[in-house]
């Protein structure tokens, strides 16, 4: 039987906080670069909205790793649904933009598309961390010691 070898992970990334594993970290995190490239676009007078889109996409990435790092399966919960939210407001702002013309159809409908991604992970991660409580299957040390 042929054995399977997962490859070998270079110095950099073994050093990563586990947080910046997951992959619905990275793809929140690629959600808020996309969010500061389009609203450097906006024309002057929007910078309140700006600033208002930039700070929600960096809250969901940002409570992803907060909550991951708490020590407790709860308060990674927690950050987690405070993550949603956050990906709620964006969402909303969105919106706004693509119907008043700050952002293309095209845009908006890129924004969206990473959103949803963000979102499908958020719950499903979400989902499985309440599964580990009730199981009582949580390492204490899980976000702290990584």
């Amino acid at each position: 039987m042929k054995q399977t070898t997962q490859p070998k992970q270079t110095r950099a990334e073994l050093r990563l906080p586990g947080y910046r594993k997951l992959r619905v970290w990275q793809k929140a995190f690629e959600l808020a670069m996309l969010i500061y490239r389009l609203t450097d676009r906006f024309p002057p007078g929007n910078y309140r909205l700006a600033d208002q889109m930039r700070g929600a996409a960096i809250s969901v990435f940002g409570n992803i790793a907060e909550g991951y790092t708490q020590g407790s399966i709860g308060g990674y919960i927690r950050h987690c649904e405070i993550s949603r939210g956050s990906l709620g407001e964006l969402i909303s702002y969105v919106y706004f933009c693509e119907e008043s013309g700050l952002l293309t159809q095209a845009d908006a409908a890129m924004v969206n598309l990473l959103c949803n991604d963000v979102q499908q992970m958020l719950g499903g991660l979400i989902i499985a961390l309440h599964r580990k409580r009730r199981s009582g299957n949580w390492d204490r040390s899980y976000g702290a010691a990584r």
